[in-house]
């Protein structure tokens, strides 16, 4: 079979087409560069070197910035690790006035919470609020404080005599510094406390089970902004103060006997 015949044929085009083809002829004569078949024209393309300069600085830069970014996730990972790992410490170590003597020794199972006395020269220092959280904090560790009503009835203060009623340890606290001075601009305040878990047999103070000097600074700001009353947070910052005092007051044991007097 004959191959078909590539070549311009005039009467096989349109008169459209026959301009195409004769401009194509024409460019083909003039055009100084031919590789076989195809001819291509030279162009004088302007000189590229600002452009390539350029893009190559704009290369190093975002080079040099993707190392930076990786090695500052790197440390922000590194340093949520290491706090994430970090001990946590625990709740009551920095009362270091607050020291243990021969509690686990003694035991105590019943404890009267004796109403904490007031030694600040202030009026206003709730020192019934102060001992109802002192009695719940008690429970918390597995001790079994008297009920406070029985304890008032059945021992009148000016003549009570530890071990009276049958109990094993006696809590006294003495107020002996209540700084509100900040409390209504930022909801601050100091406590200033003496604090005993007391041997009713021997209830020196010097001898104490534990205890020893307290200092607590309640920033209650954050609590401030959800509670409706200051007589509401009043109540939150005892409880705080109670807590972190009597995190260092060492739980009872409940497998140990209670010494017998």
């Amino acid at each position: 079979m004959a191959r078909a015949s590539c070549a311009y044929n005039p009467a096989r085009f349109p008169q459209a087409s026959r301009r195409f083809f004769a401009r194509l002829a024409c460019m083909r004569s003039r055009s100084p560069l031919r590789v076989g078949a195809v001819t291509f024209r030279s162009f004088n393309f302007p000189a590229r070197s600002h452009t390539i300069v350029t893009s190559t600085t704009a290369v190093s830069s975002h080079r040099t910035v993707r190392p930076s970014f990786f090695l500052a996730t790197c440390a922000l990972a590194l340093s949520l690790a290491t706090a994430c790992n970090a001990p946590v410490k625990p709740r009551g170590l920095d009362n270091e006035g607050l020291v243990t003597g021969r509690l686990s020794a003694v035991n105590p199972l019943d404890v009267v919470v004796l109403k904490p006395e007031n030694h600040t020269g202030r009026n206003d220092v709730p020192l019934d609020l102060l001992r109802r959280q002192l009695q719940t904090e008690l429970v918390a560790l597995r001790y079994s404080p008297l009920a406070l009503d029985f304890v008032d009835k059945s021992a009148i203060p000016a003549s009570y005599r530890p071990g009276a009623l049958g109990e094993q340890g006696v809590l006294q606290t003495f107020i002996t510094g209540w700084d509100d001075t900040h409390w209504r601009s930022n909801g601050r305040l100091v406590v200033d406390a003496d604090i005993y878990m007391l041997d009713a047999a021997d209830p020196a103070t010097e001898r104490a089970l534990w205890g020893g000097h307290v200092t607590r600074t309640l920033e209650m700001a954050a609590a401030r902004e959800s509670t409706a009353t200051q007589e509401s947070l009043m109540q939150q910052a005892v409880a705080r103060f109670v807590g972190e005092t009597l995190a260092s007051l060492p739980p009872r044991n409940p497998e140990h006997t209670t010494a017998t007097p």
